[in-house]
């Protein structure tokens, strides 16, 4: 499981809101008597001015509307390169509750987000699972306003960032990310003549270029981004301008030698599946499972396909880049929640269950938010 205690106290806090966080508050006293859990009979839902006396997945909605600005000024926020805290241009609430409707509505392959259950306080369930979601949303991604993974491995004799971590970082080859056991049929091929550009990456002075891949015969071999290198000067002969990204101060690429990342490649072939959406979908595998069950593959093989027109296997970069449908870059996180976090039943310990536990013994304690 994953790691994410701070994150999720701070989602709590803003989602949860247990009686502390201004135009936001969740009465937890149960009206009477009880022989269940601390939500038992529990009280009204208030946001602002608005009063949420729904239950189920309707409440769950409703309390999220009820806080869309909220989530849109004081959650969904990245760090400037002036360590400044700002609303995300990535990830807004209309794009999150779009994704959020298709996940717990339609699915995929017979996989829901959990959003709870029809009783008095099941609704907590659902926020408390979507919290923790979110939490690693702004661990992974929000906090930098990212949509495509960033190069940040920093390898090699002169410690720099490889141009090829576009194929996997930390010695990962997201190419290899292979499915299981009779999920094989799944993959997306591997096409080495697909070329990609990303549409995000860091922002700092002399941030890594965004992420590419490409064939051979267009990138013979890839060198590594100098972080420290000098882009922009007009007295130069002849001048000298900063062009690999909009927004770029500093750094260039530096592609003379080859520069091996750390699993040893000094190329991009085949190196389109790096990570993209709010928690960084990966691999061929996982965009095989998207386009399998949501895009254009199951159109072509007569399944019920919420996208058609979009091949996540020809263009896995929709995911951050189409404006007709924004939600993806939720919708891809929502996907992984679902199959490998919500599920998750290993060691004697089973998430729904641990879920359940917090909420019934009233948010107490951190065990639960410290085993995510």
């Amino acid at each position: 499981m994953m790691m994410l205690s701070t994150g999720l106290v701070a989602v709590l806090a803003a989602v949860a809101a247990v009686g502390s966080v201004e135009s936001f508050t969740l009465d937890l006293n149960p009206s009477g008597d009880s022989k269940g859990g601390a939500f038992d009979n529990v009280g009204s839902i208030s946001a602002g001015s608005s009063t949420i006396s729904s239950v189920g997945v309707k409440a769950v909605e409703e309390t999220f509307r009820a806080m869309k600005d909220k989530f849109n000024d004081e959650l969904f926020l990245y760090e400037t390169p002036l360590m400044e805290w700002v609303p995300s241009s990535v990830y807004r609430f209309d794009d999150f509750m779009d994704g959020l409707n298709v996940m717990h509505s339609q699915g995929i392959a017979g996989k829901k987000l959990y959003m709870g259950g029809d009783c008095g306080h099941c609704h907590m369930y659902g926020l408390i699972n979507v919290a923790a979601f979110l939490a690693q949303a702004m661990k992974e991604t929000i906090r930098y306003d990212a949509c495509d993974e960033n190069s940040w491995d920093r390898v090699g004799p002169e410690k720099m960032y490889p141009i090829a971590n576009a194929c996997g970082q930390l010695g990962q080859s997201y190419q290899d990310y292979h499915c299981p056991p009779g999920e094989e049929h799944m993959e997306c091929p591997i096409d080495p003549e697909m070329t990609i550009t990303a549409v995000t990456n860091a922002r700092w002075w002399g941030a890594p270029g965004p992420l590419k891949c490409g064939p051979k015969s267009l990138y013979p071999q890839t060198g590594y981004w100098d972080f420290n290198g000098v882009c922009d000067d007009v007295w130069a002969d002849p001048p000298k301008y900063c062009t690999d990204y909009e927004g770029q101060k500093g750094g260039k690429a530096m592609n003379d030698a080859p520069y091996a990342n750390a699993a040893g490649r000094t190329d991009v072939e085949g190196c389109c599946w790096w990570g993209r959406g709010v928690i960084q979908t990966t691999g061929i595998c996982n965009f095989g499972k998207l386009n399998y069950f949501l895009g254009k593959r199951a159109a072509d093989e007569g399944r019920e396909s919420r996208y058609p027109s979009i091949d996540f296997c020809r263009d896995p970069e929709a995911i951050c880049s189409s404006e007709e449908y924004k939600e993806l870059k939720w919708i891809a996180g929502l996907f992984y929640w679902t199959e490998s976090v919500q599920s998750y039943d290993a060691g004697g310990w089973n998430y729904l269950t641990e879920l359940h536990k917090f909420v019934d013994e009233g948010l107490s304690g951190d065990a639960f938010i410290n085993a995510v």
